[in-house]
């Protein structure tokens, strides 16, 4: 999933809205994710419901 993408996935959205976090954190947690979500092959609203499901 690709940084642009990822952006505006609702999930990060929320926590964007949620954390309010720096300019510099922000670009952190994205670059993370996107090799997170690659590696995985899930977006990150498929990884919280796969999270759910375990519970």
């Amino acid at each position: 999933m690709g940084r642009k993408t990822l952006e505006s996935e609702p999930t990060m959205q929320q926590l964007y809205a949620l954390t309010s976090p720096a300019a510099q954190t922000w670009a952190s947690y994205l670059s993370a994710m996107v090799h997170y979500t690659e590696c995985c092959g899930k977006t990150p609203t498929e990884l919280i419901s796969s999270a759910r499901a375990d519970i």
